[in-house]
């Protein structure tokens, strides 16, 4: 009775070493470091820079750098984050929005200006192959007015991409383009298969185990 049990806790053991797909966290998509040049106002706008995926993958956090007067800080102690389909080149319908608290870690100065680092989870956002946008707004949809809140130019902003910008009234496809990458990476797992060589030497080991657990069972 039990050696039954146990032999079927090693046959499924066994299957799941030769062809289950396993998750890494990763980095997924890196946009660059800010670039202490400049920065995008995301008060009075939702700013939105375009990511690619080559393969599937879970979004679970979203960092990325906003700068703000030294001495003057205009936080209003949340983002409002939104991820957008492409549409045709610039930001299209929504797939996720919510307005997070994020980790907020100072990073630097430079000039006038103070930099921080801002860290958020999302949960586990499924996303397929292809092109998506990130939008990041300071403070609720709410706020409109003009703030001295920069989202970081990415230190590969020379990369020949574009970031898109939505004024207040918000949400109403009035999208602009803007000549700059901006600063953000996106973390998550991307399932991953075991590759041919080593599925080969786990097959070996997988069929000399099934031979004794046989011949353990015939004893």
């Amino acid at each position: 009775m039990h050696r039954g049990k146990n032999l079927k806790v090693h046959f499924a053991i066994i299957a799941m070493l030769l062809g289950a797909p396993i998750a890494h966290a990763a980095l997924i998509y890196d946009n660059g470091f800010p670039s202490d040049f400049d920065g995008l106002e995301m008060t009075q706008w939702i700013q939105a820079d375009d990511f690619i995926l080559g393969a599937p993958a879970t979004l679970t956090s979203v960092r990325f750098w906003a700068s703000e007067p030294a001495g003057f800080g205009s936080y209003r102690g949340c983002i409002t984050l939104t991820l957008y389909e492409d549409d045709s080149g610039e930001p299209g319908m929504i797939l996720y929005r919510e307005t997070l608290v994020p980790a907020r870690v100072y990073d630097h100065d430079y000039d006038m200006w103070t930099v921080h680092q801002y860290d958020f989870a999302v949960g586990s956002f499924e996303l397929k192959t292809g092109i998506y946008w990130l939008g990041l707004h300071h403070g609720p949809l709410s706020a409109t007015a003009f703030e001295d809140f920069f989202w970081e130019v990415s230190s590969d902003e020379f990369s020949g991409g574009l970031s898109y910008a939505d004024i207040a009234p918000f949400d109403e496809g009035g999208w602009s383009p803007d000549n700059a990458e901006l600063a953000f990476h996106l973390y998550g797992t991307c399932p991953q298969t075991i590759p041919v060589p080593g599925t080969v030497t786990l097959g070996s080991l997988g069929a000399a185990l099934v031979g004794w657990l046989h011949r353990r069972r015939m004893l």
